[in-house]
């Protein structure tokens, strides 16, 4: 049976923040509107100014940088103008999105490989509102587009505010949960997310043979470890959850749960990084709720009892006790539209017997899922109708004031996976923390270029920035897009 403490710890508010990579198209009917504006010599933004509608994203590195960085700025703009010049979103630069391999998409030369992070948030704020009108307000003038390149991130803090970091007993108890439900984790997720080099199993970086003989010696070997190593400090702790000194000099030190960030003064967070892309608000959403659920898990659970156990937790297990710890959450600001449990066991259907999808497929659902408001002004994506499924996607969201409504294309496509209804993105008021500071260098919060942040004050692109950036594409492996 599940083994979990019967008392809550005090500490249950983590903060958290999301890094998503993300593929975007300016809309036709919007990009023509630039090239109308322009003509007429009407007021244009510096980055729609030099915008190069006719720029393909396989061009030479320069000028595709420069697109990038406009791509940004008008992003940067778009959410600026929904949520408020201090929200803290930024959106930058990432190399390791290969725009250029792109073929899948309408136009797939008309793509540009961001990412956009959030500022830090709080269970106890309406951060799903705020997730919900970042995506809307980027979606009046831009497609969305999520391939087996990108990915969505999730960094967290104990919380509730920016002085609780982690002790060394919270750090062991995390990554006891990392290896505890690994086995289960691989029944929720595609078959490529099961291994990626870039976030992989934690027993590939430590600790792999005490793992190997779970089924013989119990977990209490490894668990006593993990303690012993937490013991030692937090900087050990870390280096050797990193693979440090065992990994070869070539191998990722990206763990599925990565505690590199941890002693960074500014950051303090363990950032999990299993889960891949996104292209709509209530997928980003779950991947956000399974991160904090898997948090909870591993501040909650009675290891000590798990200990003598010689058997891996199931993926029916792994969901109950997700739910478990999704109770624990305040219902106000973390119950998403669609069940999250049942988001879940959709997940553990669609990948059973290690099923695939196509990139279309996967895109034509996350279309499915974002507001009418936005999705209605978007190009078909196959030569398909109207996406169509036993729960019809009947969108009421609506644009909100001041935001540029386009028009154009209607979207086509099929829906080959369970689409629910997208709802209208109104809600209570949101809120955010300060709590989680900046960024760290192991994360894809750093691997974006530096100095290539976006700002709606300035829409020209450094010559510098270019130089620098131009010359350092990455050669990233691909990873899968679970769904």
């Amino acid at each position: 049976s599940m083994s979990r403490s019967r008392a809550a710890p005090p500490r249950l508010a983590p903060t958290f923040g999301v890094e998503i990579e993300i593929f975007v198209r300016l809309k036709p009917s919007f990009e023509e509107n630039i090239r109308r504006k322009r003509l007429k010599k009407e007021h244009l933004p510096d980055y729609f100014q030099e915008w190069q509608e006719d720029l393909p994203n396989d061009s030479n590195d320069r000028l595709a940088v420069r697109q990038r960085l406009r791509v940004c700025f008008a992003l940067k703009a778009l959410i600026e103008q929904e949520l408020g010049p201090d929200s803290g979103w930024r959106c930058e630069l990432d190399l390791s999105l290969r725009q250029h391999e792109l073929t899948a998409p309408p136009d797939p030369r008309k793509w540009w490989g961001i990412e956009m992070i959030s500022p830090p948030m709080s269970i106890n704020k309406h951060w799903q509102q705020e997730i919900e009108q970042v995506f809307e307000a980027v979606g009046q003038q831009f497609n969305f587009w999520t391939t087996e390149h990108t990915s969505c991130h999730v960094h967290i803090t104990p919380g509730p505010d920016r002085s609780s970091k982690y002790t060394e007993g919270e750090l062991a108890n995390v990554a006891k949960g990392a290896y505890f439900w690994e086995t289960a984790l691989l029944d929720l997720l595609p078959v490529d997310r099961k291994k990626t080099k870039y976030a992989r199993p934690n027993y590939e970086l430590y600790a792999g043979l005490e793992y190997s003989k779970v089924g013989q010696d119990s977990w209490g070997p490894l668990f006593k470890k993990i303690d012993a190593t937490a013991d030692k400090g937090r900087e050990i702790f870390v280096q050797r959850m990193m693979g440090i000194p065992e990994l070869d000099e070539d191998g990722s030190r990206y763990g599925s749960h990565n505690f590199e960030p941890v002693p960074v003064e500014v950051l303090g967070t363990v950032e999990f990084r299993r889960q891949a892309g996104v292209a709509s608000a209530e997928t980003t959403i779950h991947r956000i709720l399974l991160a904090i659920t898997l948090h909870i898990s591993a501040r909650t659970y009675d290891f000590k009892r798990a200990q003598s156990r010689r058997s891996h937790p199931s993926s029916d297990e792994l969901i109950a006790e997700l739910a478990r710890c999704e109770r624990l959450l305040p219902a106000e600001t973390c119950k998403p539209r669609y069940s999250f449990v049942r988001w879940l066991q959709d997940c553990q259907r669609d990948y059973r017997g290690g099923r695939r999808f196509t990139e279309k497929e996967i895109n034509d659902r996350e279309a499915a899922l974002r507001p009418r408001s936005i999705r209605d002004l978007e190009p078909a994506t196959t030569s398909a109708g109207r996406a169509t499924s036993g729960r019809s996607a009947q969108g009421t969201g609506t644009a909100s004031a001041g935001r540029a409504n386009v028009g154009g294309e209607r979207q086509g496509g099929s829906a080959p996976l369970p689409v629910r209804p997208a709802q209208s993105t109104a809600r209570t008021s949101a809120g955010r923390t300060n709590a989680v500071g900046g960024r760290s260098g192991g994360s894809d919060l750093s691997r974006s270029a530096q100095s290539g942040t976006a700002s709606a004050s300035s829409g020209r692109a450094s010559a510098a920035v270019v130089e620098r950036i131009s010359t350092s594409r990455s050669d990233r492996p691909s990873s899968s897009v679970p769904r």
